[in-house]
């Protein structure tokens, strides 16, 4: 599998949602002076979808914050992409991901 399928696999999703791509591997929207983001974080060979919100103005004594967190399987019902599974893997991986996001994520983000 390569890591760029993995991002492309989420661009018409993330445009209908009316995100930007923001890198290779994340994507974003502003509402509020907030930036709601996701990213697919890649420190290995295991894919871990991640999601954080991030506040455009802060204190000038605050160097950065952000609140989010990784999904998982425990939390979202989520498990990471390894990058050496099967490909037959990857389309369903992709669809939970989706469906977790339009189910938890983004009316968590609706209610910031």
């Amino acid at each position: 599998m390569d890591k760029k399928q993995i991002v492309r696999a989420f661009v018409p999703f993330f445009k209908e949602q009316g995100y930007k791509k923001w890198g290779t591997n994340k994507f974003y929207k502003i509402e509020n002076d907030i930036a709601f983001c996701f990213l697919f974080e890649r420190p290995s060979i295991i894919v871990y979808p991640t999601y954080f919100i991030w506040p455009l103005y802060m204190p000038t004594d605050v160097v950065c914050l952000n609140y989010g967190h990784r999904l998982s399987k425990n939390r979202h019902g989520i498990s990471s992409y390894y990058m050496d599974d099967d490909d037959s893997a990857f389309v369903p991986w992709v669809e939970k991901v989706k469906l977790c996001f339009e189910s938890i994520i983004f009316p968590f983000y609706e209610s910031v």
